[in-house]
């Protein structure tokens, strides 16, 4: 493939992961809160990765962290963001099916290494199988608890707060990851 396409196909597989600029955060939108994309998210998610990998005493691979938190959501771009209650009624099996779908879909339109890149790193993400999947899962929930307290301090309700915090209670980590969540939780259950 040469430049000039490899060029066409980033920028189509750009404009489409673009799209997360307008999806909005269901769990948000069904509580009548303000509007936060999946976009603003997947930031976040990111920059809170970056900062765990670099808090725990163990040794990660700190761009694949980065690069997994940036794609975690992106077939999101064209099925939306589920929240906890549609993804009870139609399965969690069957959400990360068409995910996965959507994401070989979207990859095809990167040059072979890249999409074979980025392919692996969202299998690894769904799988939560390495302690790289871990720091992003752990991003990613704890983003979204960050993002309830900014809302509870506008004056949402403290209950649909605790409900995010809880969800960082339950994530199945790994001993290395333990200390920097207690740490976190201590710190948001203080709010």
């Amino acid at each position: 493939m040469n430049r000039k396409t490899q060029c066409e196909r980033v920028l189509a597989f750009t404009i489409a992961a673009g799209r997360l600029k307008r999806v909005t955060r269901t769990g948000w939108a069904v509580r009548a809160l303000p509007n936060e994309s999946v976009a603003d998210h997947s930031y976040r998610t990111a920059l809170l990765a970056a900062t765990i990998s670099r808090m725990v005493d163990a040794e990660v691979d700190y761009s694949k962290i980065v690069e997994m938190a940036l794609i975690h959501d992106l077939a999101e771009a064209y099925i939306g963001d589920w929240d906890h209650e549609t993804t009870g009624l139609v399965g969690r099996k069957t959400k990360s099916e068409l995910e996965g779908t959507v994401i070989r879909r979207l990859l095809l339109e990167l040059p072979k290494d890249v999409s074979e890149r980025f392919s692996q790193l969202w299998e690894e993400y769904a799988s939560e199988r390495t302690f790289e999947s871990k720091i992003v899962h752990l991003a990613d929930k704890l983003e979204a608890a960050i993002q309830a307290l900014e809302y509870r301090r506008s004056g949402m309700d403290r209950q649909i707060y605790e409900g995010f915090v809880k969800n960082l209670e339950e994530l199945n980590l790994p001993k290395e990851l333990e200390a920097v969540t207690k740490s976190f939780l201590e710190v948001l259950r203080h709010e």
